[in-house]
């Protein structure tokens, strides 16, 4: 889901869920992945953060994984 507040502002989320099943036949593990982004334009720069989580990371039971970015993007 993405919506653009105004011409400078933007956010979205995201989610997605991906199951892998073993060749050996074991159950399947189910990844689990959710994120939030947003954006602040002005000019010519740009402020960005995303910030996701997943659970079951790589479709292994219990690894979890959590990452948020911060960047500043300018165009000359």
């Amino acid at each position: 889901i993405a919506f653009n507040v105004n011409d400078s502002f933007a956010v979205s989320y995201g989610q997605q869920d991906a199951e892998l099943e073993s060749i050996a036949g074991s159950t399947a593990v189910t990844e689990d992945v959710t994120g939030f982004s947003a954006a602040y334009t002005v000019g010519a720069a740009s402020v960005r953060i995303n910030h996701s989580e997943s659970s079951n990371d790589g479709n292994v039971s219990g690894a979890e994984d959590e990452t948020t970015e911060l960047s500043l993007a300018l165009s000359f």
